[in-house]
């Protein structure tokens, strides 16, 4: 499994692990890793200097914080103990695109999504912009002509509109990448084919 997925399925918490008993296998297949050790070591270093540079930034009270150089010394021991992580897997086709959802067995996180329809995302999103844009029109409109007096509450309704909406756009946009990178992932061909390999 790319390194892209597994980290995506994190946390699972290390503290709670067993010694292993073969009774934990029965209904399911397990994997040890197919990299050798020191691209292991490799991808460990990377991972930890990541979490690393995450907290830092966490630290930091500021707008826009840039880490602009590090050096880094990971020590991790010659002798690797191997874990087995519980990893649920979904898949499916939906008009002929493969479709994989993944779940943390321990903490029940999900990684992917399921098949939405464009055609009505974008037609709620455009009535709700349409929408907001006609409110906005109207106390415009209704407090350059006074209209019942309140001029004062529509200047109101007009700044209150037009900083919500703008925080809802933006939030959405992300949203709408943040669903379109799951998706991306969700339907990948190289996981689909990983899962229904090993599910006979």
């Amino acid at each position: 499994m790319n390194d892209d997925v597994s980290r995506r399925l994190e946390p699972f918490y290390l503290e709670d692990s067993k010694t292993f008993d073969e009774d934990y296998l029965n209904g399911f297949y397990s994997n040890t890793t197919d990299l050798a050790l020191a691209d292991l070591r490799a991808s460990a270093a990377f991972r930890c200097h990541e979490l690393f540079k995450d907290e830092v930034v966490k630290t930091v009270r500021a707008d826009d914080v840039k880490i602009l150089d590090s050096v880094y010394h990971v020590d991790i021991q010659d002798d690797p103990v191997y874990m087995m992580m519980p990893v649920w897997f979904f898949t499916f086709k939906y008009e002929d695109k493969p479709y994989t959802i993944l779940v943390n067995g321990q903490t029940g996180k999900v990684v992917g999504t399921m098949p939405w329809q464009k055609k009505k995302i974008v037609a709620l999103a455009a009535s709700v912009f349409v929408l907001a844009l006609a409110l906005a029109v109207f106390f415009f409109w209704a407090s350059m002509n006074k209209f019942l007096g309140f001029t004062r509450f529509y200047a109101a309704g007009i700044s209150i509109m037009l900083t919500l909406g703008s925080v809802l756009f933006a939030k959405g946009l992300m949203g709408i990448k943040r669903i379109y990178k799951n998706l991306k992932l969700t339907q990948s061909e190289a996981i689909f084919k990983y899962v229904k390999k090993r599910q006979g």
